[in-house]
């Protein structure tokens, strides 16, 4: 999935900048999403019989096992079920639903599959430790390279990333849900949407598992007065 290129244009001014954060999360979007069908298609030619879906922000695997322990569907022996496995859904998260769809496929076709930890979820439910900024910021510039290519472009991008979070956000906050709109919504009009967009790549980058419920601000720009041409001409006379 290396293939992803970012869009390369932007003009250094602030539209321009949220107009290249948005092409480059839309173009990212429909990479993963064409990523997406080929896995399931994939899946489907090489007869196993697992389907990759998405649900949210998370990726599942969907096929058809024996009963879980403790669900009494009467008169079935197997049942349809969607195991969620903790797998994000973007492009480094589909290619581990892709490999576990493929090793859960051979438990099925040897019949071998058993509902262990794994497979009932217990483990990805396991509450994780919470880290502030500062410790994911140490391993912000590797994670964000997993899933795009490094070039000049994409270098200033991330270059600006950095700088936008490290100016608003002290490094001892807690990158919870909470901290991060409290943060946001101290700010206001093209501050708060910039602090919006980028931090939704952060939260998507480190896969945190919640998403921003902040409303952008609706900015007006600023009004500017445009002298007739009798001022223009007076003004050379001054």
């Amino acid at each position: 999935f290396a293939d992803f290129e970012p869009q390369n244009t932007t003009d250094g001014s602030y539209r321009g900048t949220m107009a290249k954060i948005k092409a480059t999360e839309l173009q990212y979007q429909e990479v993963f999403e064409q990523k997406f069908v080929e896995a399931n298609t994939n899946l489907k030619r090489d007869r196993i019989r697992v389907t990759i879906k998405q649900t949210g922000n998370s990726l599942q695997l969907r096929a058809t096992l024996p009963l879980k322990p403790g669900d009494c569907s009467l008169g079935k022996e197997k049942k349809q079920y969607d195991l969620s496995l903790g797998i994000p859904a973007n492009l480094e998260g589909l290619k581990t639903a892709i490999e576990e769809s493929y090793e859960l496929g051979k438990l099925i076709a040897r019949h071998t599959f058993e509902w262990n930890e794994k497979y009932l979820g217990i483990k990805s439910r396991e509450k994780q430790e919470i880290k502030n900024i500062g410790e994911l910021l140490d391993s912000f510039d590797e994670k964000y390279y997993q899933t795009r290519q490094k070039t000049i472009t994409s270098q200033n991008t991330f270059a600006n990333y950095i700088s936008v979070i490290k100016r608003n956000f002290p490094s001892t906050t807690l990158a919870t849900k909470n901290h991060l709109e409290e943060i946001i919504n101290s700010f206001q009009g093209n501050k708060k949407n910039e602090l919006i967009a980028v931090t939704s790549v952060f939260i998507k980058t480190f896969q945190l598992g919640f998403q921003l419920d902040v409303r952008r601000d609706n900015v007006t720009p600023a009004h500017r007065e445009i002298p007739d041409n009798e001022k223009i001409v007076s003004s050379f006379d001054l």
